[in-house]
């Protein structure tokens, strides 16, 4: 039995363009931003606002995501993001990537003329089990030693205390291990 093209309904994906490179996929996203008309939502694990455009077509209107989200906004499209977040003490680089981010938003949203900037910096909410922990415990304590506190990782300095208490409980009876 044949199938009447003609009689089948369109489906919700009318075109399809697999993009394997970030040569490739940037300019396409970028587009997509451009033709957005009332939301666009996403979610990334890093989204650096001083990263440069790569489309002709967003380079006539500024040179970095920073002024692409300002003209989306300034058309009156609405603008919901989530950008992972990371350990503060692991990850640091990238935590204080990820609040850079968050300012870098918030100067977008207050500059725009339109449109409504939402977004959120989400960190995982998974959490290391007793094993993994215990073997990397000397590595965490060495990280923390060298860490100075800022305003994007506080309590390292109460966490550094607690350490060495713990270290020094340790020392007066090998059996006693705590975090």
């Amino acid at each position: 039995m044949a199938i009447d093209p003609a009689s089948t309904p369109p489906s919700a994906i009318e075109s399809f363009e697999p993009l394997f490179t970030a040569e490739e996929a940037f300019p396409a996203f970028e587009r997509l931003w451009l033709n957005a008309e009332m939301r666009i939502e996403g979610c990334f694990r890093i989204f650096d606002l001083r990263t440069k455009l790569r489309s002709p077509e967003a380079r006539l209107i500024g040179e970095t995501w920073f002024d692409l989200i300002v003209h989306c906004l300034d058309r009156g499209v609405s603008i919901d993001l989530t950008i992972s977040d990371f350990d503060p003490v692991v990850g640091t680089e990238y935590h204080r990537l990820s609040w850079a981010s968050a300012r870098q938003l918030a100067a977008a949203a207050e500059l725009a003329k339109h449109g409504n900037l939402t977004y959120s910096i989400a960190l995982h909410p998974a959490r290391v089990g007793s094993l993994p922990r215990l073997l990397l415990y000397p590595k965490l304590r060495q990280k923390l030693y060298e860490r100075d506190e800022d305003l994007l990782t506080p309590g390292v300095s109460e966490r550094k205390t607690a350490l060495r208490s713990t270290h020094r409980a340790s020392n007066a009876s090998p059996k006693a291990f705590r975090f």
